[in-house]
C-alpha cells in the first residue's frame, strides 16, 4: 500500500506542475491509466460497461466512457489543479470535506489528494450511480 501511495504520488506529480510538458505529461497519464486498470481489474470494454446507464430522471455515461475521459490531458490537468486551489484556499481555516460527485470508475481527479493529505486534513465522499 505505501508503495502504491508512493507511485500514484509520484506520477501524477506532473499534473500539478505549473508548465505544461505534453510528453512527460501523457507518460504520466498513459501511467497512472497502467495503475488504475490494473488495480479496479475491471474488464470496462464488455457490453456492460460500454453501455450508458439510464435512469428515471436522466443519463450517465457508461464506465468505459468515464474512464476516457482522463485521456484528456489538458482537462484532467485543468480539474485536478483546480482541486488543488480549492483545497489551498480552504484547508487554511480547518479540516475540510470534499463531495466528489462522478466518481466514474477510477475517481481518477481525486485519489491524488487523497494519497497526498491525511484523513485528519480532508474527509471525502464519493458520489456515483450505480
Amino acid at each position: 500500500m505505501k508503495n502504491l501511495q508512493k507511485e500514484i504520488i509520484r506520477i501524477t506529480s506532473e499534473y500539478f506542475k505549473d508548465e505544461i510538458d505534453y510528453s512527460k505529461l501523457l507518460k504520466a497519464t498513459e501511467e497512472y491509466k497502467f495503475i488504475l486498470n490494473k488495480l479496479t481489474e475491471e474488464k470496462l470494454d464488455d457490453e456492460e460497461g460500454i453501455n450508458d446507464l439510464y435512469y428515471e430522471n436522466g443519463k450517465a455515461i457508461s464506465t468505459y466512457y468515464a474512464a476516457l475521459c482522463l485521456d484528456d490531458l489538458i482537462r484532467t490537468r485543468k480539474f485536478i489543479r483546480g482541486i488543488d486551489k480549492a483545497i489551498l484556499e480552504k484547508s487554511k481555516k480547518k479540516t475540510i470535506h470534499i463531495l466528489y460527485a462522478g466518481t466514474g470508475p477510477f475517481a481518477s481527479l481525486i485519489l491524488p489528494f487523497i494519497y497526498r493529505y491525511t484523513k485528519e486534513d480532508i474527509k471525502y465522499t464519493l458520489l456515483e450511480v450505480f
